[in-house]
């Protein structure tokens, strides 16, 4: 081999080299080494230093290992340099071979700046050794502060960062204008490794075939496994001017590894005067083999069938037949909603076994002049490589435009030559940043819900906390997974403010996205729009709340044209992620009423309860004007899996003029089991899923006779731990004696609830395998929960908050009596609230408003209530409060008696306390347990407190305490005078809110 190259000095340093023969005289040899290639820093890629091979034909592909060398200049007076700068790479198995000089130039080396090379050396040499790092000395400010020096090179992936914070300079420091340095090694980062490809370009040789568009390409081809690999997206750029009439550019690009060729996707982004492009063809080669892709055809908007993108079959000696092209018809039906049209610039990616067909603009529709109009049905053509079966849509457009926001009914796909075979894909929501989840492009599947399908990935983005450090640029992402990507997804607006990507400021973005696997990278960036477009990116943070896994990307750097390395698009992988347990998807669709004022402006929120467990409440609100009169609203939540569902509990704040609501019915879809534990790496993630059945497993698969089976084998247990008891189905003798049964008999409940739920999960896949449904339909489970009531203060029984039954469910009345104690003062106007637990779960929080008296919870007066709830089994303890409100707020609770109708049995729940901030011990809420009803006698006793001594120490025993030290800041205003309240989450259960009304500090 030879190596030759010039220093780049004079004005016409440019040198288009077509070869070297060195002629042997001594041994009459001659050798030949061809070139056909620029060396000139303003054509082709821009090296003015080559390495040549003898003997190697013109159409070869040129020798050569690329390297990214990334040099930063020290943020230092005088830092910068205006002399020549080489590196000298050292590696190799005995870490001493070496590239030979390599000079560095067209960089600024200006102060705190970052210069990025391309290079090329003829071998392999990572992970490299040492590097050299010097210069000439030349120039009138010729000495230099170098801060550190990254090389990465992507065919073997690894990237290497070598320190040297010093001058290079004759009258600084020791005088050195070269230094050696090695590598910092807990810098090193290991780098998905990248194949090398060269594409040939030949636009074809007629009157305006050239372009000065940006071009780009994505090559796809099948691993041995016969899966479809897809490359990232690669701009086709160099130094020279490229693509014009008759001219073959030559182009040397790295790839992920993806096998034997599939296709090519070729486009351009349709942008300068000359747009218009006529490609003749595409060569793509290796060391090895050579692949052609015929296209023959305009990419322009204003030639051919209008496409500026074209998808080329791979032909070579190892494809005995090449994929076919097709037709693909697609019918975009846009809804009959007022406003639902939209004048942006809408997209389509289809999605198949064999790839995809990239992101297509519909731009000319054949049945309808004015596209995507409410009501209409708007019909394209994509042409693609057979895509065979297809599985997903992203569609989509680019919110531009007055009249941007677009509902999108459904989008219709079928292969040209056969019609009949058309695929289906529903959507029924808004792409508007104004309505609904305020996305504006979606991944929608075929069949099955659309929102059970998807995976949120909950985005947040950190600006940097330093001057000028916020943005009013267009900022994007695109992440990437173990099994595809997000495609560019742009942060048009955030979820908790209104003016993105301010200084000090975190930004959250929701995205969803079919599951693209564990995460990989991210790439974020901006397109340097707007005055103030640089932008200091801090973090950014992905939570996947269906895997409970938390990825956090560092990035701490400026995108900035003007600052560090003047990049304003980053990819970073993950620098930290964090495991937890995952939450399933549930749908919630709901249907307000058509009775006049049906409608509510207040925050409706909704709390779930399976056989597992209970979910915490979920406020129901997105963009879009909710809770209408007849108006149907669909919500996503993510909660944690608590099993088939028992019920449901619906209610809101009362808040706003309007605040009544009348709810129809409620419709809610769930997944059986987290279709991403399984998949997932994390541990934890699929221990979750194996969680012990938790004290509301009630139900199983089984049927209603084994449910009573179950039940009644339970209550024999409970009856042969405490045979001498007479009472234990109705009562219990002591609380000590309750706990230790059930402490004895935990290990036995835990075993059969586990047992249970693993013959639930293993009866589902029987019925998988019976049924050969699709895997997202036969994961999900539906239910139905009719209402057709008032949730309003005025109207029916004046309850805002209600609890809801499947349809195949009856609820129990249960009757509650409240005991206002005899002591003055006794009585209350606060707002009085109860939740009842059981064995199989809880009333949850509910207002005793409709008493049998007019004037509720006076001194010495009994209050009796009826709550409607599912069967809570024997009941475990009692929560009950105030809310503090009115002139005579405190109150003394003598006890409370719950009766329940179906089992027959009475519960007492004795208390003798104040709920008061300014008595006893200030708390406004108790939790209160039952004990021996037979213990109600000594209420006829002068001594108030005489229930309360003898049961004092079971209570405490039942009970426990925490002591909650809430530490406010340091800073100015710090201090609020609004009302505080907290909610303790244990493996078990939760306490609910309480008010942190009285400090005992």
């Amino acid at each position: 081999r030879v190596r030759i190259g010039h220093d780049g000095y004079g004005p016409g340093a440019g040198w288009f080299l077509d070869k070297i023969i060195v002629d042997d005289l001594e041994n009459q040899r001659v050798y030949d080494f061809p070139c056909e290639r620029w060396l000139a820093e303003n054509e082709d890629d821009g090296l003015i230093q080559r390495e040549l091979l003898c003997g190697a034909n013109a159409g070869d592909p040129p020798p050569g290992v690329p390297y990214t060398i990334q040099v930063t200049t020290g943020d230092k007076d005088s830092a910068a340099t205006s002399a020549r700068v080489f590196c000298i790479l050292y590696g190799g198995p005995d870490g001493e071979k070496s590239s030979g000089k390599i000079w560095l130039n067209g960089g600024s080396y200006a102060r705190g700046r970052t210069d990025i090379f391309n290079v090329e050396v003829t071998e392999n040499l990572s992970p490299l050794s040492r590097i050299d790092i010097g210069h000439d000395n030349s120039g009138a400010g010729a000495g230099w502060f170098l801060d550190r020096v990254m090389v990465n090179c992507p065919s073997a992936g690894v990237e290497q960062w070598f320190v040297c914070d010093k001058w290079l300079a004759a009258d600084e420091g020791d005088g050195k204008i070269e230094r050696t340095l090695y590598e910092a090694l807990g810098m090193r980062k290991e780098r998905t490794k990248l194949v090398t490809w060269y594409v040939w370009v030949h636009t074809s040789d007629m009157r305006g075939a050239g372009t000065d568009a940006n071009v780009h390409i994505v090559a796809y081809g099948k691993n041995k496994k016969g899966e479809c690999i897809k490359s990232d997206e690669v701009v086709l750029d160099n130094k020279g001017d490229n693509f014009e009439a008759g001219s073959v550019d030559k182009f040397k690009v790295e790839m992920i590894e993806f096998g034997k060729p599939l296709k090519i996707r070729v486009g351009h982004d349709n942008s300068g005067s000359f747009a218009g492009w006529h490609l003749d063809y595409m060569e793509k080669m290796s060391t090895k083999k050579r692949y052609i892709f015929n296209c023959k055809r305009w990419l322009a908007d204003d030639e051919d069938d209008g496409c500026i993108i074209r998808e080329l079959p791979a032909e070579g000696e190892d494809i005995a037949k090449p994929e076919r092209l097709l037709n693909y018809n697609v019918s975009v039906h846009t809804g009959s909603k007022s406003g639902a049209g939209t004048d942006a610039n809408v997209f389509l990616n289809i999605f198949g076994d064999q790839g995809d067909t990239g992101e297509r603009p519909l731009t000319k529709s054949a049945t309808n002049k004015n596209k995507f109009e409410k009501g209409n049905v708007d019909e394209f053509t994509v042409q693609a490589v057979n895509l065979r079966t297809l599985k997903k849509i992203r569609v989509g457009h680019d919110g531009n435009g007055a009249g941007d926001g677009w509902f999108l009914d459904k989008v219709v796909v079928a292969p040209t030559d056969k019609p009949e075979k058309e695929t289906v894909f529903e959507c029924g929501r808004w792409l508007d940043v104004n309505e609904d989840d305020g996305l504006i492009v979606r991944e929608i599947t075929t069949g099955g819900s659309q929102m059970l399908s998807t995976t949120s990935y909950h985005v947040s983005v950190k600006t940097g906390d330093i001057r000028m450090a916020g943005t009013d640029a267009n900022v994007f992402i695109k992440i990437f997974g173990s099994k595809g990507d997000t495609g560019k997804l742009n942060l048009k607006s955030a979820d908790n403010n209104k003016n993105k990507f301010e200084r000090g400021r975190m930004d959250d973005f929701k995205l969803e996205a079919t599951d693209i696997g564990t995460l990989q990278k991210i790439r974020i960036g901006h397109d340097g729009s707007a005055a103030g477009s640089g932008w200091f990116l801090d973090e950014v943070t992905v939570n996947i709340p269906s895997k409970g896994v938390k990825y956090t990307f560092a990035c701490h750097r400026w995108l900035d044209s003007k600052e560090g390395d003047g990049l304003t698009e980053i990819e970073i992988e993950p620098s930290h992620v964090d495991k937890g347990s995952a939450r399933i998807p549930y749908e919630v669709t709901m249907w307000t009423g058509e009775e006049k004022g049906a409608g509510t402006d207040s925050n409706v929120f909704i709390q779930m309860y399976g056989e597992y467990g209970k979910s915490e409440e979920h406020q129901l609100r997105n963009r879009t004007d909710n809770f209408e009169v007849g108006q149907v609203d669909k919500f996503k939540v993510e909660a944690e899996d608590i099993g088939p569902l028992l019920k449901i509990r619906v209610g809101h704040d009362g808040a706003g003029a309007f605040s009544g609501w009348f709810l129809d019915k409620v419709y809610e879809k769930r997944r059986r089991k987290s279709k991403y534990a399984e998949d997932s790496d994390d541990e934890s993630v699929a221990s979750s899923r194996r969680r012990k059945s938790r004290k509301f497993s009630r139900y199983s698969d089984d049927s209603d006779d084994e449910k009573l089976k179950t039940r009644k084998k339970k209550k024999n247990i409970d009856s042969d731990d405490d045979a001498k008891s007479t009472s234990s189905s109705r009562g219990r003798k002591s609380i000590t004696r309750r706990k230790s049964r059930l402490d004895d008999s935990d290990n036995e409940s835990t075993s059969r609830k586990k047992s249970k739920k693993k013959a639930h999960d293993e009866e589902n896949e029987k019925k998988k395998t019976r049924k050969g449904k699709d895997e997202g339909e036969e994961d999900v489970e539906d239910y139905w929960f009719v209402c057709r009531r008032w949730f309003a203060k005025s109207e029916d029984d004046g309850m805002i908050v209600r609890e809801l039954l499947p349809t195949n469910e009856k609820g129990i009345d249960y009757e509650v009596k409240v005991f206002t104690g005899d002591v003055s003062g006794a009585g209350t106007d606060a707002n009085v609230f109860i939740n009842i637990s059981g064995e199989f779960g809880d009333t949850g929080e509910r207002a005793l408003k409709s008493s049998s008296n007019m004037n509720k919870f006076e001194r010495n007066q009994t209050d009796e209530f009826k709550l409607t709830a599912i069967e809570l089994g024997d009941l475990k303890k009692v929560k009950i409060r105030h809310d503090n409100k009115g002139g005579g707020a405190a109150w003394f609770l003598g006890h409370v008696e719950i009766y329940d109708p179906k089992n027959k049995t009475s519960f007492f729940f004795p208390c003798q306390r104040w709920l008061a901030t300014n008595e006893d011990d200030g708390q406004i809420a108790r939790e209160l347990v039952p004990v021996d009803p037979t213990l109600k006698k000594k209420l006829s006793r002068k001594d108030s407190m005489a229930i309360r001594n003898e049961v004092a120490l079971e209570t405490k025993a039942a009970m426990t305490t925490y002591h909650v030290y809430v530490h406010t800041g340091d800073k100015l205003g710090a201090g609020t005078d609004a009302n505080v309240s907290m909610t303790l989450y244990g493996e078990q259960d939760d306490t609910g809110t309480v008010l942190l009304k009285s400090s005992k500090t």
